[in-house]
């Protein structure tokens, strides 16, 4: 009974499965399929977004806020528009302007088929640092997105690169004026300082070597006064060489100086009050000689000059007793006491009014008077003591005429005072013109061209304010340069 089942099973079985496969078989041949693949429906393209320019290039001062303005355009409608502003970064990555400091400003967030829509971007640089930052703005909008560039360029404010490059041509010319004004006259004043130390200091230091000394400060100052350095220098010179000449031959120069004043007092004395040409002379040669000591090669040549003077005054002496001698002889005689009294004050006068260095006249005179002696010798038979009168004379006055300077001398002043006044003026329109001069060229070549001024601070800054030190060196060298050409420029 068990395989009876079974096989009615196995039989039931495989006769529905050969009816299924024949309705498949008759589907198939009742609905036959087209040829070739199975079509799929047509999608609609996604909206382009265009932004013009394609880029944004912007130069700025730091501190500034600037806008600029870009036109988005589309072709196809756009929804849903919205900026995303990034970071921008600088080239050394030391810094960035923060995306909050971007901004823009949409009217609205749709732009139709084929329209355009204009946007401004913002860029608050107030506190931004100087140099070049990039980076880029991102549009948003349903169905894609567009970037845009950004590139900016910030320098530092104009007032703090012109006051460098102004110190730097400031101090140049301060070294330069100092060079060429200042450093001469404090080196001349050293020196000069330096001198009268030591003169102070040496306290046997003659009064003549001191006068001559005292006398060369002047000198010195009136060259500094008039910016005569080089005339300065040389006044100066000369008096270190007085200074060192009276050192190196001090005990002669005292000596010679203490003989001269002997010298002129013996002439004082031989002169008994009067005024005496002869004398005179011989004292002017002495005191010239004296004063003119500290400009003598060494003591030798002063007491050569004061040798002059004491033949000069010996030979006087000696005349002047023997004429002396002669009056007191004439006076005995008592036939021609008259005339030999005349004669012998005709030679006294003659004498007296002698020049020293006219040596011819001199002998001459001195012959008359030994001719004359003898013949008083052989008239006087006996000889009688008579007192001897001494001859009365007085000094004329003293010339005190005071010259004045004429009108034309104080025309001439005024004058003077404006052409130095002209001058001052000329002179300080000069560096005036200099420094904008100056100024200008280095402010627009180092900043004004240079949009990142200020990125590099120490490197920026230093090279302007060298570029100021150096131009003015240019300048004082140029001016010297030109001096030598024989070109006058004014300083």
């Amino acid at each position: 009974m068990r395989l009876i089942g079974l096989l009615i099973a196995i039989v039931l079985l495989c006769t529905f499965e050969y009816s299924a496969v024949g309705q498949v078989e008759g589907a198939g041949k009742s609905n036959p399929a087209p040829a070739g693949p199975t079509p799929t429906p047509t999608a609609t393209p996604a909206p382009e977004l265009s932004i013009k320019p394609s880029s944004l290039q912007i130069a700025a001062t730091c501190g500034e806020i600037v806008t600029r303005n870009a036109v988005l355009e589309a072709n196809g409608k756009i929804e849903k528009l919205e900026f995303l502003p990034l970071d921008l970064q600088a080239k050394d990555e030391r810094a960035v302007i923060p995306a909050q400091w971007v901004s823009v400003r949409l009217d609205k967030t749709e732009i139709p088929d084929r329209g355009a829509l204009s946007a401004p971007f913002t860029f608050n640089l107030t506190h931004a640092r100087s140099g070049e930052f990039t980076g880029e703005l991102q549009a948003r909008y349903a169905g894609g997105r567009v970037t845009l560039p950004v590139v900016v360029k910030t320098k530092e404010r104009w007032q703090s690169p012109l006051l460098v490059l102004l110190v730097g041509i400031s101090i140049s010319m301060a070294i330069s004026y100092y060079r060429e004004q200042g450093k001469p006259r404090d080196e001349v004043m050293v020196k000069q300082k330096r001198l009268q130390s030591e003169a102070k200091a040496d306290r046997e230091l003659a009064p003549e070597f001191r006068a001559r000394l005292d006398a060369a400060a002047v000198e010195v100052e009136a060259h500094l006064d008039a910016r005569k350095w080089d005339d300065a220098r040389k006044a100066l010179e000369q008096a270190e060489l007085v200074l060192l000449k009276w050192r190196k031959g001090r005990a002669d120069w005292k000596s010679q100086l203490e003989a001269s004043d002997e010298l002129l007092r013996r002439i004082v004395d031989a002169a008994r009050g009067r005024r005496v040409a002869y004398l005179n002379v011989a004292r002017d040669a002495v005191e010239t000689a004296k004063r003119q000591a500290p400009d003598m090669d060494g003591p030798d040549k002063l007491r050569e000059r004061l040798q002059t003077a004491a033949d000069q005054l010996a030979r006087y002496e000696e005349l002047r007793a023997e004429i002396d001698r002669l009056g007191e002889r004439a006076t005995r005689s008592p036939s021609r006491r008259a005339e030999w009294s005349e004669k012998v004050e005709r030679w006294r006068t003659r004498l007296e009014e002698l020049n020293p260095n006219a040596v011819d006249g001199y002998n001459a005179l001195k012959t008359e008077v030994g001719e004359a002696m003898r013949q008083v010798e052989s008239e006087v038979a006996t000889l009688r003591s008579f007192e001897i009168v001494a001859a009365k004379s007085g000094a004329g006055p003293s010339d005190f005429s005071v010259i004045l300077p004429d009108a034309s001398a104080l025309g001439q002043l005024s004058v003077a005072e404006k052409a130095e006044w002209k001058l001052r003026a000329f002179r300080w329109v000069t560096y005036i013109i200099a420094v904008v001069l100056l100024a200008g060229v280095g402010f627009g070549e180092l900043y004004v061209n240079k949009p990142t001024f200020g990125a590099n601070l120490w490197s920026d800054y230093f090279t302007l304010f060298a570029w100021g030190f150096g131009a003015e060196t240019t300048r004082a060298a140029f001016v010297e340069l030109a001096k030598g050409w024989g070109i006058a420029l004014g300083k």
